[in-house]
């Protein structure tokens, strides 16, 4: 199966936004929040699980640009969302990470290491999209 592509889309207001990586493996969250996400003009690229997170990080091609950010849930299964955060610090640490989980005590380990924002479950889709437009580059088209 081909990788998605991790270029820029143009935003609802003709911005272009680099990519946002979505990480959970519960499918109706994944799904809606990354419906919530394309509506508001984001390319969203989809892991159900660590290990397939950073596999599609490794496998971008040279001229793709890292995704804007990486939205982790904590509880995953196959590679842990700690050791997801853990690997990208070494592997991709200009890319910011908001995690989410129900659990306060992974959110405040996430918090010791270099979560840029962070959700607590339940979360209202609105508190996500601030954390996400800051991180995800939006210009002007035709600017750099």
């Amino acid at each position: 199966m081909p990788q998605p592509r991790c270029s820029p889309a143009q935003d609802n207001r003709g911005m272009l936004t680099k990519p946002v990586l979505l990480v959970e493996d519960d499918e109706s969250v994944r799904e809606m929040v990354a419906d919530y996400l394309r509506a508001e003009g984001y390319t969203v690229l989809e892991a159900a699980d660590g290990a397939a997170a950073l596999a599609l990080l490794r496998g971008r091609q040279a001229d793709e640009p890292s995704p804007g950010a990486v939205v982790l849930d904590l509880m995953l299964p196959v590679v842990n969302g700690l050791a997801v955060l853990e690997r990208l610090a070494t592997t991709a640490p200009e890319v910011p990470v908001i995690v989410m989980s129900a659990y306060e005590g992974l959110l405040a380990a996430a918090a010791t290491e270099r979560a840029a924002g962070i959700l607590l479950k339940p979360f209202d889709l609105d508190q996500l999209l601030p954390m996400v437009a800051r991180h995800c580059g939006i210009s002007a088209p035709g600017a750099d």
